[in-house]
């Protein structure tokens, strides 16, 4: 990484911050707020202006790094596009909620966009369609996992962080490297602001740009390093929101309607508070992160027993999330 770089990542946190005290400031009082979210012990509307500093911090914090050469990769424009679209569909998620469908149609349509003009020479096209849903999964995956004080910085910040410090590392062609890295640093300077309780929140508008930013790191990952290094980083999120899900269409409920049964949710319910889901989410995030930069230089045998360790770990932090695995008798 070159020190243009590492200035502009440190400096991102500070933008990002600085941005969110000068929005409310700016912004019509009462502006995109969210509705009360009882789930995660918020008691208040809260506006959800952190996607817009986090947007505004990626894109920058890329232009800058371009423009200092500290990317090179042609790519760079169709993934800033690409995050400005999201962007505008979470924006009109938050002010207006349309339904289901028309926000699927805008998010494969950018995907779509996205898979052909950068992918289409390096994956077979029978394989683009999988691109596709890949990245459509990762953006409603992180969309539907923002509903806690501190996920986003803890349960995200810490996989980006691994996943752009692996590519920047393997592969250092790769702008998704650098946006990875700008996210979560971005993410950093969202954290005071997000501390329970909240202040702000990420809305879809943010949720969704990290969603699209995330996917597209895995799939960096997957292509250019090792499907392991791929997985892990983002595996608690992948744990909480397959399991969940599978639980929902076993249980016969509408998988495409809103609930508050992840894990995480699941342990707020039961009267832990959101430091200790966090604790719990960061450490194992910490864990799985380290995990995938020893899987990114090993071999196929050694990355496919570091992936069983990581979904083992995922496994049982879903379960103790749940309650399945007590240490003590203070909640029930």
């Amino acid at each position: 990484m070159t020190p243009v770089a590492t200035l502009i990542l440190s400096l991102a946190p500070v933008g990002t911050a600085l941005i969110l005290v000068l929005l409310p400031q700016l912004l019509p009082p009462g502006f995109m707020t969210s509705q009360v979210r009882l789930q995660t012990g918020s008691t208040r509307k809260v506006p959800q202006i952190g996607g817009i500093a986090i947007t505004m911090t990626i894109v920058i914090g890329a232009l800058m790094a371009s423009a200092a050469g500290a990317v090179t990769s042609a790519g760079l424009p169709v993934l800033i596009a690409a995050i400005a679209c999201v962007w505008l569909l979470g924006m009109v998620d938050d002010l207006t909620h349309p339904g289901a469908l028309p926000k699927l149609v805008v998010q494969l349509a950018v995907t779509g966009a996205v898979a052909w003009l950068l992918y289409r020479q390096s994956v077979p096209l029978p394989v683009l369609p999988l691109v596709v849903t890949g990245l459509v999964w990762f953006m409603n995956m992180v969309n539907f996992m923002d509903g806690m004080d501190m996920m986003g910085p803890v349960g995200l910040g810490i996989p980006l962080a691994f996943a752009g410090a692996i590519l920047t590392m393997h592969a250092p062609d790769s702008s998704a490297g650098m946006m990875a890295l700008l996210a979560a640093a971005a993410l950093g300077g969202f954290l005071p602001i997000n501390l329970p309780p909240a202040r702000a929140y990420l809305g879809d508008n943010g949720s969704l740009v990290l969603g699209l930013v995330s996917g597209i790191a895995a799939l960096e990952l997957c292509l250019k390093v090792n499907v392991a290094a791929a997985i892990l980083p983002f595996g608690y999120y992948l744990a909480d929101s397959l399991s969940t899900l599978l639980r929902r269409a076993i249980a016969g409920e509408n998988i495409f309607k809103a609930h508050t049964s992840h894990a995480y949710q699941m342990a707020r319910k039961r009267g832990h508070r959101e430091i200790w889901v966090m604790a719990h989410v960061g450490l194992v995030g910490l864990v799985l992160g380290g995990l995938a930069v020893v899987a990114a230089s090993a071999g196929p045998a050694l990355a496919g027993g570091l992936v069983v360790v990581g979904i083992a770990l995922c496994g049982l932090l879903v379960l103790r999330l749940r309650g399945k695995i007590r240490f003590h008798n203070r909640h029930p």
